[in-house]
């Protein structure tokens, strides 16, 4: 067929609260469970070279959304233990600008878990990538 070219937008995409990326749970958990399989997977090909920081930053991170997500549960002492593994993964992670959120969501109780679900839920609902990258 002739190729043309029309100057209009005829494609675009939407946001609904029932997607995939809104209703999912636990991402946190998920993503440790894959990085350790691909870990698990790495260790038995020798040949392969594997970049062990930035595996463990992704680890770090993994951790980071996991204490988010059990904050989110009301789960005080797990997401400790996440932000603590996280911390000990990969200490930069402390510069990452979800710490803050992780910390005040401890610190502030049911206050600051309802105040993090909210911005959880705007980060999500406006695609907005909130990670530093080294």
């Amino acid at each position: 067929f002739p190729v043309g070219y029309l100057a209009v937008r005829d494609a675009d995409y939407r946001i609904h609260d029932s997607q995939a990326t809104m209703t999912i749970g636990r991402r946190g958990e998920q993503r440790l469970r894959s990085l350790e399989q691909a870990d698990a997977l790495l260790a038995t090909a020798p040949d392969i070279e594997v970049d062990r920081r930035w595996l463990r930053r992704r680890k770090a991170g993994a951790h980071l959304t996991a204490a988010l997500d059990d904050l989110q549960e009301a789960n005080r002492p797990a997401a400790r233990g996440h932000i603590r593994a996280g911390l000990k993964t990969y200490p930069a992670v402390a510069f990452d600008p979800r710490m803050p959120a992780a910390l005040a969501g401890l610190v502030l109780g049911r206050r600051g878990i309802q105040a993090l679900a909210r911005l959880r839920y705007a980060v999500l609902r406006r695609q907005l990538r909130v990670h530093i990258r080294r």
